[in-house]
């Protein structure tokens, strides 16, 4: 789902906010915000009115992924700099952060009225993510390659989507842990390779090593055992028979009765489950 929040590529806070709480309103996994205020003209914007949202969208259940901008060293945009934000940095294909990256290790003094919880003082971004010349759809139709944290900030989010589908049950701090824990510096990096900094935060990135490590937390079913008792047999064929039949059977997955994975239980992967049943009792015969 999207939300077009700021029409023409400007537009207020209260905007902003408005198109994060209708994304928890429609369950969404997470809220990916390719935007910022600050770092520009007017130098940092420390935004008091996202705190609480931020608080809210995580204990939603909605994990809250945020640009950390495009000001380079010294300055990151709001809401990206807020301490509870997952923010993020733009990396390279070389596995460098790009110059306009922005980092700063941030005093939450900043803020009128910081929550007591927070540290005196915290580094941002969180984590990196490819963010240089990324080819990316534009308005009207095409493509073209586009550079900033905002190409980098929907990686992360496509990424937390993929780890959640690993593990769905999975809290959003389980899910921020899991990506700074897997993430990686270069071996050339001459700053903190265990904690964050201000060019790389914990690293960049590794989806692929993220979602391994909580797919083991996933009980994995063989194709077949719809009724998830961990046996492919008799029982799960006559599951699917009366799910066929339009009996809507009260233990039946769906999911693991697609054994031909075309998005949908027919005839076929009936055939499929009464062959496999077939060479599963024959082997235990043998």
């Amino acid at each position: 789902m999207h939300a077009m929040v700021i029409p023409g590529g400007s537009g207020s806070t209260e905007q902003v906010i408005g198109g994060a709480q209708w994304a928890v309103s429609e369950g969404a996994d997470v809220a990916s915000l390719s935007l910022g205020a600050g770092c520009g003209l007017f130098g940092p914007v420390y935004s008091q009115a996202w705190i609480p949202v931020i608080e809210n969208t995580k204990a939603s259940g909605t994990n809250f992924v945020a640009a950390a901008g495009n000001g380079g060293e010294g300055c990151v945009g709001s809401p990206g700099n807020d301490y509870r934000s997952f923010s993020i940095g733009a990396s390279n294909a070389n596995g460098d952060i790009a110059d306009f990256s922005s980092g700063q290790v941030i005093d939450k003094t900043e803020w009128d009225n910081p929550p007591a919880a927070w540290p005196d003082t915290f580094t941002k971004p969180d984590v990196s993510a490819p963010g240089v010349d990324i080819l990316s759809a534009e308005p009207g139709g095409g493509y073209r390659l586009l550079s900033g944290t905002s190409m980098a900030t929907p990686h992360v989010a496509g990424a937390v989507a993929l780890v959640h589908s690993a593990n769905p049950d999975l809290t959003v701090a389980e899910i921020e842990q899991v990506f700074s824990e897997t993430a990686w510096k270069p071996d050339d990096w001459e700053g903190p390779d265990d904690a964050k900094d201000t060019r790389y935060g914990m690293g960049i990135i590794d989806a692929y090593n993220a979602t391994q490590q909580v797919a083991t937390a996933v009980p994995e079913y063989e194709l077949g055992d719809v009724d998830e008792n961990d046996a492919v047999n008799v029982q799960d064929v006559q599951l699917m028979q009366q799910y066929l039949y339009g009996e809507a059977p009260e233990n039946f997955n769906e999911n693991l009765g697609d054994l031909n994975r075309d998005d949908e239980v027919t005839i076929d992967d009936l055939k499929l489950l009464q062959r496999n049943v077939q060479e599963l009792s024959t082997m235990e015969k043998y």
